[in-house]
């Protein structure tokens, strides 16, 4: 027993398993990529509860005292000519707004906000824009006891932003989505920043009071002056007062950009309106623990899908790629002369370090140490058929060896007989003794 486990550790050992049946082998690989990311699949609902405030940003939701009535309209789905589904569009709902004020135990005030703009199609945004101040969303900063969840209910997608796209901890804004800039760059890509160009464009409010920044027009050249932080600035002069107006950049022509940096779930996908929220009528504390829950189970099933495209890619592809080139390099000269062989072994040192990642499993994602720990798993089979085939001891008498002369299994030896050459050739005289 002490051998067999040894033969998962040992390259000297490895090689008993050398002759396995290749089915057997293809069956340990799956085995090997089931258990090293088992673990992360199972405790992923518990990671996403025990980082909620990195991954969630909004668990303040799972402890909301807040018994008051709430309701949220019910809305109708379809399927498109693509497959996909989407809501229809009602008119009755259609830019309709649900706003609620909720404060927590310790004080803070939980602004949420619901939009339905059942129009919106982020595929072509030039025939249907965004009916919502995006930018004034993101610009508006709440205030220090404050913090708002904007839900943003679109034919094809919901979006959640929390916070106006402010992280926790001190985190800054965010700058960057999947598709590049979320602001307006230039030809060069370089960021385009406005200022106001005369009184008229710093009177104008947005819907959140704040001053509507998307009506500034003259874009800042090197001309522009800087105050001593660096930042392009103008004067103007408010109710007698005057006042310092800093440059801003615009959000990108695209909102997809810009609300793709917080959370978005696909209808089809992940099936949001087989839940409560489709038409909820209950206690907003209700409401909130539906929706946390539910999206810890959005983000585990996330973790999951991940760790599976990564386990794919680290257990079956990249090892594929080493095997081959090992053994075409390796074949005429090492121990292990057959595909299978290399096939084999690489699957019986793939054991070892899946029992590793299953119990880094239980801490971390597997797909976030994946392409990691891929250097260890390729490492560890590099290294065990360098030893196999280096290893003068593991010599296999029963293998063939086609560049060696083959001797006879046993010598055998004739009887010679001595003739005396001094007598005369004498039928009748006795035979010559034999020399055995």
């Amino acid at each position: 027993m002490v051998d067999f486990i040894l033969s998962f550790i040992l390259p000297r050992k490895m090689v008993r398993h050398r002759d396995m049946n290749i089915f057997i082998a293809v069956l340990l690989f799956f085995v090997c990529f089931f258990v090293a990311i088992g673990s992360s699949n199972y405790v992923g609902a518990s990671y996403i509860r025990k980082h909620e405030q990195e991954v969630l940003l909004y668990s303040e939701l799972k402890n909301l005292p807040d018994e008051t009535q709430i309701t949220l309209f019910p809305v109708e789905t379809e399927k498109t000519e693509a497959g996909t589904k989407q809501i229809k569009f009602d008119a009755n709902i259609h830019l309709k707004r649900i706003t609620h004020r909720s404060v927590l135990e310790d004080g803070t005030i939980l602004n949420l906000l619901i939009v339905y703009d059942l129009d919106y199609d982020y595929q072509k945004p030039e025939e249907h824009p965004l009916n919502f101040d995006l930018e004034g969303y993101f610009r508006h900063v709440p205030s220090e006891n404050e913090k708002d969840m904007l839900f943003l209910v679109t034919k094809d997608y919901l979006f959640y932003i929390h916070n106006h796209g402010a992280f926790e901890n001190g985190v800054k804004y965010f700058d960057q989505a999947q598709e590049g800039s979320v602001y307006r760059v230039d030809d060069q890509g370089k960021e385009i920043y406005y200022l106001p160009k005369d009184e008229t464009e710093i009177i104008q409010k947005n819907e959140f009071g704040d001053v509507d920044t998307t009506k500034w027009t003259e874009a800042v050249t090197a001309d522009s002056p800087k105050d001593e932080n660096g930042n392009y600035f103008k004067l103007f002069t408010v109710d007698g007062v005057e006042q310092k107006f800093t440059a801003v950049r615009r959000l990108n022509e695209k909102p997809i950009v810009a609300l793709r940096t917080g959370f978005m779930l696909d209808y089809d996908s992940a099936e949001f309106y087989s839940f409560d929220l489709n038409g909820f009528s209950g206690k907003a504390k209700d409401l909130a623990s539906k929706w946390y829950n539910f999206i810890v189970n959005v983000q585990a099933a996330s973790i999951k899908l991940n760790n599976q495209l990564f386990g794919f890619l680290t257990i079956f592809i990249i090892p594929f790629l080493f095997i081959i080139a090992t053994w075409l390099m390796s074949r005429k000269y090492g121990e292990l002369t057959r595909f299978r062989e290399y096939y084999v072994i690489a699957g019986v040192a793939l054991v070892i370090p899946s029992l590793i990642s299953f119990v880094l499993g239980f801490f971390i994602p597997y797909f976030s140490y994946a392409r990691y720990f891929m250097f260890v798993q390729v490492g560890f089979y590099m290294f065990a058929v360098f030893r196999i085939n280096s290893d003068k001891r593991l010599q296999n008498p029963e293998k063939a060896q086609t560049n060696e002369i083959k001797l006879p299994d046993k010598l055998e030896t004739k009887p010679l007989f001595k003739d005396n050459l001094t007598e005369v050739e004498n039928p009748s005289a006795e035979k010559p003794s034999q020399i055995e």
